[in-house]
């Protein structure tokens, strides 16, 4: 498990509590997280050899921490 891979992936989340506060209507605030989601699944597929689903799972907790 690459947990450093999953912190700095989760980052992207407590980017979007703040830009979903300050910065992004809450009307095109989905397409922003499909990016970060898409952009999220690549890296994790490119980066780790194994546990996809985990990683992924790790990442979407601690993004919904940050946002909440």
């Amino acid at each position: 498990m690459n947990k450093s891979l999953i912190f700095l992936l989760s980052l992207f989340g407590l980017a979007m509590a703040f830009a979903t506060v300050f910065l992004i209507p809450s009307n095109i605030e989905p397409f922003f997280w499909l990016a970060i989601f898409l952009e999220c699944a690549e890296l994790i597929a490119r980066k780790t050899a194994e546990k996809f689903f985990l990683h992924g799972l790790f990442v979407g907790i601690l993004n919904g921490i940050w946002v909440t």
